[in-house]
Order: structure tokens, then C-alpha cells, then sequence
């Protein structure tokens, strides 16, 4: 697979955010996203996830235009909000009723996490259980990009390393591109290739 962003810009109002970028992600690799507050990275991945749309530009997935590519995309970022009345339980079960889960994780209700929380609401949830949770329905599910927005917000020591071993589940042909300036994001990961904004 490869999508390839060409001269695209980005603006809110009067302020540019991104502009004129062209890059081309393929192949089954992992690629981070950096750059100082305000540069562009979290807009950047809305963009390739087809959130939102550029001002100017062209996005092409194997040199198409995108169009129904959001069956193949899966994403988490702190920011994406779940049902607050809902339990865990339920927000698991709906979401993998809408997407195919990774074949070899069918024992998703069996981790420890989904146990001993699967009657909590989203809203009784902490701010690091959220985030898990987030992880944990994006990297179960089957894709073929996976993008990530801060993955370690609000983790705390042990989220990481359950985190990174998430990760390891992914299939072998992905593209996986992560949005951090934190090291403990992606430090782990083989032949990572590093993208300055």
C-alpha cells in the first residue's frame, strides 16, 4: 500500500498549519511524525485519515483518489471521544460488530483490562483507562494504516509498556505512523523513519 500527499495545505481562518507538504508513506513501515506545538501533526493525520480535508493538495492511496479507504484506517488520539453512559463492555462489543477484529485476538474479552472493567461507563473511566481503551479498539482492529496521536497521553508506567506490547499484535503489512515528540512512543520500534514538521 502506499498514499502519497502531494503539496498539501492546510489553513484555519488566517492561520496556515500545514503547507504545501508532500510525502509518500509505503511499504509495511513505521514512520513519526514530530515537531514543535502548533506544526501540524495532529492535522496531518486527520488529513491522511480523511477527518478533514486539505485547502489545497491531493491525497492518492496506490494512486487513486481516496475515497472508501475508511474500512482500512484505524485511529486513536486523546481527543476522540467514546460514549460517556456507555460500559466498556459495550463499547467494545459495538465497535467490533462495525469493524473485523485482528483474527488472533479473539480472546479480547479475556485481558485483564477489559475484565475488570467491562461494567465501568466511559465516563467513570480515568483519563489513562480512556486512553487505553482508545488503544486498545484501534490496535485490535484489522487495518491497513494505523495512525496514533500521542498514544502515551495520560498512560502511566505500566500503560506503556501494555501499549508497546499492543503493538506487537499488528499484522506484518501495515503502515503504522504515530504523531509524538515522546520519545517512549516509538523509541522501541525497528527502523522507524522520522518526518520533521
Amino acid at each position: 500500500m502506499e498514499i502519497t500527499l502531494t503539496d498539501i495545505s492546510k489553513k484555519f481562518g488566517k492561520h496556515q498549519i500545514i503547507k504545501n507538504f508532500s510525502y509518500s508513506f509505503g511499504g509495511s513501515s513505521n514512520y513519526i511524525v514530530c515537531g514543535k506545538n502548533g506544526s501540524g501533526k495532529s492535522t496531518l493525520l486527520k488529513l491522511i485519515s480523511k477527518w478533514m480535508s486539505p485547502n489545497d493538495g491531493k491525497i492518492t492511496w496506490n494512486g487513486a483518489d481516496a475515497t472508501k479507504e475508511e474500512e482500512l484506517i484505524s485511529f486513536a488520539a486523546p481527543y476522540i471521544e467514546l460514549p460517556e453512559t456507555s460500559t466498556v463492555q459495550e463499547i467494545v462489543s459495538l465497535h467490533f460488530k462495525i469493524r473485523k477484529m485482528l483474527e488472533k485476538q479473539t480472546a479480547l474479552f479475556d485481558l485483564p483490562f477489559i475484565k475488570s472493567n467491562k461494567n465501568k461507563t466511559y465516563q467513570d473511566l480515568s483519563s489513562g483507562m480512556k486512553q487505553k481503551l482508545k488503544l486498545i479498539l484501534c490496535l485490535f482492529s484489522d487495518a491497513q494504516l494505523y495512525l496514533l496521536d500521542e498514544p502515551s497521553t495520560n498512560l502511566d508506567a505500566r500503560g506503556v509498556e501494555d501499549y508497546k506490547e499492543m503493538l506487537k499484535i499488528l499484522p506484518e503489512k501495515r503502515i503504522l505512523i504515530i504523531a509524538s515528540n515522546e520519545e517512549k512512543d516509538y523509541n522501541f520500534l525497528p527502523n522507524y523513519k522520522v518526518i520533521q514538521l
